[in-house]
């Protein structure tokens, strides 16, 4: 676990050694720690200007790849992962980064593949059998919306034809599953307005139900404080202690709740569980149809 304090003395230090030596390669290494802090607007110009001078530095293209999918520009993320393939990176690195873009982009069913043979490689790769978990529920919900079940003595002669781009759902249980796919993600919670656990997924010793008081409280009050002062009803909340960061996503009398170490990225956990939440309303919209 990197501490917050940690990241801010390496982006000093690293900024200490780019003033007197302009030409170092830590630019890559203070690129990835504004990155991992959320600033990227800075992560971005600080690996823009070093790759200017280092355009053959392989990790450099590492971070500007990862820098570009957090900002949602996944073909751009693609050319720096095989610019950074080509100069001899990190194999099992680059190929969990190519198939996470893949999964940004909607190309469920290639990254399955992917991350299958790359398991067969590098077998106790945690990142790669949460990306691979993901993908799979993904799958299996893209599945679901192109071909609904339906009762036997319905069932047409010829199967329908697919359609060219089913609009994406996550089953409650998916949703949970993507946002354990992200970095620095060690829990996550479906409760109901009473605090009732429904659903949960844990990768951390500490006990659940401490977080699960948090998450509970968390939407109760910003929940009753909006109402008080009529501001509508309280959608989502991201909150961001010394150590923990947590996500809140409400919807009537349910809420989701993910829980995250200093190591994860507040942009990329945003923007990803924000489109899983759509995904979900979709699911539950077509259900109630």
């Amino acid at each position: 676990m990197t501490d917050v304090h940690e990241i801010d003395e390496r982006i000093a230090k690293c900024e200490k050694i780019l003033s007197t030596n302009p030409g170092s390669q830590i630019f890559a290494a203070l690129a990835e720690a504004h990155r991992r802090t959320g600033d990227i607007d800075a992560a971005f110009q600080v690996c823009q200007k070093g790759l200017k001078n280092h355009p053959n530095y392989g990790s450099a293209h590492v971070v500007m790849a990862k820098i570009n999918l957090d900002k949602g520009l996944y073909d751009w993320a693609e050319k720096e992962i095989e610019k950074a393939a080509s100069l001899g990176g990190n194999a099992h690195a680059i190929e969990a980064l190519r198939c996470e873009t893949m999964l940004y982009k909607g190309e469920t069913d290639a990254a399955i593949s992917r991350l299958r043979k790359g398991l067969q490689a590098d077998p106790h790769n945690g990142h790669l059998q949460k990306l691979l978990q993901t993908a799979e529920e993904a799958g299996k919900e893209q599945n679901k919306a192109a071909f609904p079940t339906m009762p036997e003595a319905a069932a047409p002669a010829a199967a329908a034809p697919r359609p060219d781009a089913p609009e994406r759902e996550l089953t409650a249980s998916g949703l949970l599953k993507e946002g354990m796919a992200l970095e620095g993600v060690f829990g996550a919670i479906h409760q109901n307005t009473n605090g009732e656990v429904l659903d949960s997924l844990w990768d951390n010793v500490t006990p659940q139900d401490k977080y699960a008081v948090v998450a509970s409280e968390s939407t109760r009050l910003f929940s009753e404080a909006l109402e008080r002062v009529k501001f509508g009803s309280c959608n989502s909340v991201l909150v961001e202690a010394a150590t923990l960061t947590i996500y809140l996503l409400v919807r009537g009398d349910e809420h989701f709740a993910f829980f995250a170490d200093e190591s994860v990225n507040t942009n990329r956990m945003r923007a990803t569980l924000s489109r899983a939440w759509k995904a979900y309303e979709t699911h539950l919209k077509n259900r109630e149809a």
